[in-house]
């Protein structure tokens, strides 16, 4: 036996693989989301979210989501929040479960340019997220997506580079620990965000369009697929401001010029009353 679609992906089954097919448990359908890419945040978003409008609508209710153990809590929370608060069914494949119909349901990350096509997931979270205020003293309209709680790509001098930014007036939040909805309500009251690159600058697909955005960037050699969060802002609206920084590998630490970079967000931040749409 082969998978793969793609003559050229072809490869055979492996053994364990065709041992388990014989006594794993057998159910009649799931949409598949057990993929390592499915439990980070801008895969899901971007590639499977907004995908499932289809799916969340069958007649007979959502198929069960097929999930793996370490499932984080932002695919049930974000399912929820695009149900009006019902959960979407799931079954947690450990470690093989065999069915009949399978269904995979993705699109490109510049799906989202599609809007009416993502809006049966995309508007009741928009909805669910304006319907309470953001967490008092945790955002605004200048807003620093900080990285503090990840050991990826360390920034070693952003200490300093939020407290440079907290004196123009900015929020500093760590999206670490929080709710997806209260994640969503932080960026819908923002107008200009300074992230350093990563997972948590998917969000710009929740954004109120028209927003500004300043990406601190390490360059790496594969740097091409690190612009994706700007094919997000130029889908949906925003302006988006990438700020290069010198790397010398993938995931090594680097650091900020913060002298040079500070009076580019400063002139920013001066149009971030401007009306958004």
């Amino acid at each position: 036996l082969w998978q793969g679609l793609s003559p050229g992906l072809r490869r055979p089954v492996p053994a364990d693989s065709l041992a388990a097919m014989a006594t794993a448990p057998e159910i009649a359908e799931g949409e598949l989301a057990a993929r390592r890419s499915d439990r980070n945040f801008y895969h899901w978003c971007l590639n499977r979210l907004f995908a499932l409008g289809a799916a969340a609508d069958n007649p007979g209710g959502p198929p069960p989501l097929l999930v793996a153990p370490e499932t984080p809590g932002f695919v049930a929370e974000s399912l929820a929040a695009a149900l009006g608060g019902r959960p979407w069914p799931m079954r947690v494949v450990d470690p093989v479960v065999r069915v009949r119909r399978l269904t995979l349901s993705g699109q490109p990350v510049l799906g989202i340019a599609n809007r009416d096509a993502c809006a049966r997931m995309l508007d009741p979270i928009l909805a669910a997220a304006d319907a309470a205020p953001p967490p008092p003293g945790e955002s605004g309209p200048l807003l620093y997506l900080s990285r503090r709680d990840s050991r990826r790509r360390p920034l070693v001098n952003e200490a300093e580079a939020e407290e440079r930014l907290l004196r123009l007036g900015f929020a500093s939040v760590s999206f670490g620990g929080r709710g997806f909805l209260e994640q969503v309500r932080i960026i819908r009251a923002a107008r200009l965000i300074v992230s350093p690159h990563g997972a948590g600058l998917a969000h710009l697909a929740f954004a109120r369009p028209g927003i500004t955005v300043v990406e601190l960037m390490p360059a790496v050699s594969y740097a091409g697929a690190r612009f994706n969060m700007a094919r997000i802002s130029r889908a949906v609206g925003h302006r988006h401001v990438i700020w290069i920084e010198p790397a010398e590998a993938v995931g090594q630490a680097w650091s900020l010029r913060i002298e040079e970079v500070l009076p580019l967000i400063a002139r920013l931040a001066e149009d971030a009353d401007a009306p958004l749409r």
